[in-house]
């Protein structure tokens, strides 16, 4: 004979084993970074939270069935809809996690590809969170650096260069750039200017600047 449980019980299995979009939120994170393909966009914190309070449902109706039948994992009725619950509640906590550290991978490369600075057009993709991170890891980055006499290791050190400063040409409007040796370069367009190839290349980058 199978154990009794109480109405509620049932209605909250029955309703969770009968709804098609268990996991849907988890796996549209998946898909954000399939659309994507590596470049950054907005944090889908909407979303992020959608799969937290799944999670938590999940959770708590696994709990409130064990309080009722502590023996009900071996019941032949109740298991399998046990095994959904747990097994959803690792597949979103997965996915979750796949898609934060997919985004922090993306956040480091862009310190290495643009500098210290995150681009005006990407200062949105943030979250709060993910800012702290950015920063963070700037400021690691750039105090290893440091160490090493202010070796810029995000410069291609494949070919030494031939010139420590470099003749560039500003091709934005608007702005300064601070640089490393204390002076600021004004941001003119059509301007011309020697900057040392460090930070040249930085900027050449972000396509602020054009070598001569």
């Amino acid at each position: 004979p199978h154990t009794h449980y109480s109405r509620p019980l049932w209605t909250r299995i029955i309703t969770m084993a009968e709804r098609s979009m268990v996991g849907e939120a988890a796996a549209e994170l998946l898909r954000d970074l399939q659309r994507t393909e590596g470049r950054l966009a907005p944090f889908r914190d909407d979303v992020r939270r959608k799969v937290i309070k799944e999670v938590n449902e999940l959770f708590e109706s696994v709990k409130a069935t064990f309080a009722e039948n502590p023996d009900a994992h071996n019941d032949a009725i109740m298991a399998p809809y046990l095994a959904m619950q747990t097994n959803g509640m690792h597949r979103n906590k997965r996915a979750v996690l796949a898609y934060l550290n997919a985004r922090l991978e993306t956040f480091m490369r862009l310190r290495w590809e643009t500098g210290g600075a995150i681009p005006a057009d990407l200062v949105d993709c943030f979250s709060p969170s993910e800012q702290l991170f950015f920063d963070t890891y700037n400021g690691i980055l750039a105090e290893y650096m440091e160490s090493l006499n202010y070796l810029d290791l995000t410069t291609n050190l494949s070919h030494p260069p031939a010139d420590f400063n470099i003749e560039v040409k500003v091709l934005v409007d608007g702005g300064k750039v601070a640089l490393e040796d204390g002076s600021t370069l004004v941001l003119k367009k059509g301007k011309r200017s020697f900057v040392s190839r460090t930070e040249a290349e930085l900027l050449i980058r972000r396509g602020i600047l054009q070598h001569i």
